[in-house]
C-alpha cells in the first residue's frame, strides 16, 4: 500500500485564526474545526503550543541576573 501524501503543514496565521475563533463566546472548537475541515483535536494541540510559546517568552524575561 502506497504511503498517504503529506500535506503541507499549515501557517502559523491559519493556526492562530483557528485558535482564535475558537476561543470566541459560543463557538466550540468543533465547530471551527468542522468549517476549516480539520480535526477538532488539532486546534487543541495549536492552543497548547501557542500557550507553551507564550509562556516562554514571559520566563525568558524574568531570567536577569540581579
Amino acid at each position: 500500500m502506497p504511503k498517504k501524501k503529506q500535506s503541507e503543514p499549515y501557517s502559523e496565521a491559519f493556526c492562530r485564526e483557528a485558535v482564535r475563533r475558537s476561543e470566541e463566546e459560543g463557538t466550540t472548537v468543533v465547530e471551527v474545526a468542522k468549517e476549516l475541515g480539520i480535526h477538532a483535536n488539532q486546534i487543541y494541540n495549536w492552543r497548547w503550543q501557542f500557550n507553551r510559546l507564550e509562556k516562554n517568552k514571559k520566563n525568558r524575561g524574568n531570567n536577569f541576573i540581579k
